[in-house]
């Protein structure tokens, strides 16, 4: 009799922050809760990481994370405040700048010595947004602002872990504006519609 062997299960990472010095709770600590929390898409293994706001935490813990959970699809989310659309970012720079909540800075402002100049996203976005931008707050930006602190961080070695792998592992970043600037339902439902989508294009099997 012939055993058949199960499926491997397509892994997903997500990432967030905790409050950003006394800013209080950071939104994406929040949706990580209330969405992965209860988000269970057949033929998938989840897990997701808060990341205190420290330069160090971010270059130790995330990488602990990608190395050991070794993810087929990683998303980051970071806090933007002041802007009222969830905006997904598809270009991470070898640039860091500013304190964290220590005060301390990164070194000499470079994520990775000699390391990519830029990475993009290897979701295909454009034909995510053509399912749902019509009825979601969604932006696209691909330039550098607002793209050279904590978040950007993350995002840049999700995309040069997935690009150093012999599988098509996926990854993207999405600024979150905080409930002052966009309801916070409104972001629940937005969201949930662009995690759907972004499994939908980057599994590689069928999503149930």
């Amino acid at each position: 009799m012939q055993i058949m062997e199960d499926k491997p299960l397509f892994r997903i990472l997500v990432t967030g922050y905790g409050p950003f010095r006394e800013s209080g709770e950071n939104v994406t600590q929040c949706i990580i809760n209330d969405v992965f929390g209860s988000w269970k898409p057949d033929g998938c293994k989840l897990h997701s990481l808060v990341i205190p706001v420290l330069w160090d935490a971010v270059k130790k813990d995330f990488l602990r994370e990608l190395e050991g959970f070794r993810p087929d699809l990683v998303i980051s989310l970071g806090q933007a405040d002041g802007c009222g659309k969830i905006t997904v970012e598809t270009d991470y720079y070898n640039i860091a700048i500013g304190k964290d909540n220590q005060g301390l800075e990164w070194q000499s402002g470079i994520i990775v010595r000699d390391g990519s100049r830029i990475y993009r996203t290897s979701v295909d976005i454009a034909r995510v947004m053509a399912e749902i931008q019509d009825r979601t707050p969604f932006a696209i930006h691909g330039g550098i602002r607002g793209m050279d602190y904590l978040c950007n961080f993350a995002a840049y070695l999700a995309a040069r872990y997935c690009r150093a792998l012999n599988k098509p592992a996926k990854n993207i970043f999405i600024h979150v504006p905080p409930p002052k600037d966009l309801e916070y339902e409104i972001t629940l439902r937005a969201l949930r519609a662009l995690f759907e989508e972004i499994l939908k294009n980057s599994a590689i099997m069928p999503i149930g």
